[in-house]
């Protein structure tokens, strides 16, 4: 595991990800969420692209106004859905590397280096975050069992965690799919 103190893995290289953040209705936490991800960001080279998936309140003005330097801001003029809003931020990835991260601070932006660490060492398509047993109750931890369970079926993998919304992947295969 790599030292939240450390900026890139060792064999990581400048301009290796962009960061893609789905937003709706986020002006509470998108301010402090940015606050804490841009100086990690700018530390690696790495890109932001928030996605503001047609907020009817000021998310897509704060980061305008607070981020422009930092942060890429694309808008859908209406309402299209956390899977679009990915979708529209995977399209305008230049990097070898995107990940997911939400706009809500449930995330810490320390676990980027992890994630790129990992899909490094292991020569990953793909690696999924994991949030740990207990970051929701117990009725969304029954759903979340039952998906595991199906995919445990017909993946050859285990994987903890389907839903985390801070996922690494390769984003050349994510454009192609």
């Amino acid at each position: 595991m790599i030292d939240s103190s450390m900026a890139l893995p060792p064999n990581a290289k400048p301009g290796l990800v962009t960061i893609i953040i789905p937003a709706l209705n986020e002006e509470e936490s998108i301010p402090s969420t940015l606050r804490e991800l841009v100086p990690e960001c700018d530390r690696n080279g790495w890109r932001i692209i928030v996605v503001d998936d047609g907020s009817s309140d000021n998310t897509a003005q704060i980061v305008s106004s607070e981020w422009s330097d930092q942060v890429d801001l694309v808008r859908h003029k209406v309402r299209r859905g956390y899977g679009a809003a990915i979708k529209t931020g995977i399209a305008r990835t230049t990097t070898d590397y995107a990940v997911t991260f939400d706009a809500d601070g449930q995330h810490d932006p320390a676990d980027l280096a992890r994630l790129l660490e990992a899909a490094l060492a292991g020569d990953a398509d793909l690696v999924i975050g994991d949030r740990g047993p207990n970051a929701s109750g117990w009725y969304r931890r029954l759903g979340k069992w039952i998906i595991r369970s199906i995919a445990h079926l017909l993946l050859p993998i285990h994987v903890r965690d389907l839903n985390s919304g801070i996922t690494l992947f390769r984003a050349e295969l994510a454009q192609h799919y």
